[in-house]
């Protein structure tokens, strides 16, 4: 499936329509102004606190990533949004730095790599979705992510990380 479809099927799957009752169905991870939070809020469904360090959460200690990971595995949200940091993975972080000050950039944020790697996880586990923003294929080669079957990939296909069955 193209891209597109993916995250189109993913917000019109069967597993975001059901009543939750109060419970939570989206948690933002390096969520800037919380765009998608108050999207979720605003159509009254359940969200859990954007989590950014704009909101006091250094996402480079692994405490608070341990938190974030506790949280999704207690909360179950249907969706973990994931904005990663634009400074260095946007398409445009090649205007502002060369090609080895990306890199060196890039290495001191792997953490943030291991951490979608567990959230991809915990959602699968909890046949749950995940989006990754503004990850480009190739500007992430020789790190790894889980496909959708579990396997490490160098190169996954699409920014839309599924984990759950769609329809």
């Amino acid at each position: 499936m193209e891209p597109v479809q993916d995250l189109w099927t993913c917000f019109t799957s069967s597993s975001l329509h059901h009543n939750h009752g109060g419970e939570a169905r989206c948690l933002e991870i390096f969520a800037g102004e919380a765009a998608i939070s108050r999207a979720f809020a605003g159509r009254s469904h359940g969200v859990l606190r954007p989590r950014d360090l704009r909101y006091g959460d250094d996402l480079h200690d692994p405490a608070v990533r341990q938190e974030v990971y506790r949280e999704i595995r207690e909360e179950k949200p249907d969706l973990v949004w994931i904005g990663m940091p634009c400074t260095r993975w946007c398409a445009f972080s090649r205007i502002n730095y060369t090609k080895q000050e990306r890199r060196r950039l890039r290495s001191k944020e792997k953490d943030f790599l291991a951490m979608i790697d567990e959230v991809f996880l915990l959602q699968r586990m909890n046949g749950k979705h995940v989006v990754v923003e503004r990850i480009q294929r190739p500007r992430i080669c020789g790190n790894s992510l889980r496909s959708g079957d579990g396997v490490r990939t160098s190169s996954p296909t699409s920014s839309l990380l599924t984990c759950a069955p769609m329809g």
